[in-house]
C-alpha cells in the first residue's frame, strides 16, 4: 500500500537519503579512507593536466578530489574564463567534472 500525504513524503525522502548514505558506507568499506586506487590516480591525472597551463596556476588554488570516479574541484581562480578552463582541462580525463570553484577577483 503507498503512503500518502506529508507523512509518506517524508518516509520517501528518508529512503533516499538512507540508500545515499549507505552507498558512500559501501565505498568507504571498499577503499577506506584515503579513497579507491583509481580515484586517487585520476585526481592525480587531472592535476598533472592542470599543471601545464601556467595561467591556472598562482595566485589561483585550484585543489582537485577525486571520489567514485568523480572528479572535484574547488578552490579560488580569479576570471570566469579559468574557471571555464579549469573545468575543460578536468574533463579530458574522460570522468565527470563537478565545479566548485569561487571567483575571487582579488583586485587583479
Amino acid at each position: 500500500m503507498l503512503e500518502t500525504g506529508r507523512h509518506g513524503v517524508m518516509v520517501a525522502a528518508a529512503g533516499v537519503l538512507l540508500t545515499g548514505t549507505l552507498g558512500a558506507c559501501e565505498t568507504l568499506e571498499r577503499c577506506g579512507w584515503k579513497g579507491c586506487r583509481s580515484d586517487v590516480a585520476l585526481a592525480a591525472a587531472v592535476e598533472s593536466n592542470l599543471s601545464q597551463y601556467p595561467e591556472l596556476g598562482p595566485p589561483n588554488t585550484i585543489r582537485v578530489r577525486a571520489y567514485d570516479g568523480i572528479v572535484y574541484l574547488y578552490g579560488d581562480v580569479s576570471t570566469e574564463l579559468q574557471r571555464s578552463q579549469a573545468e575543460t582541462v578536468a574533463a579530458l580525463s574522460g570522468a565527470q567534472v563537478r565545479d566548485s570553484l569561487s571567483i575571487d577577483y582579488g583586485g587583479r
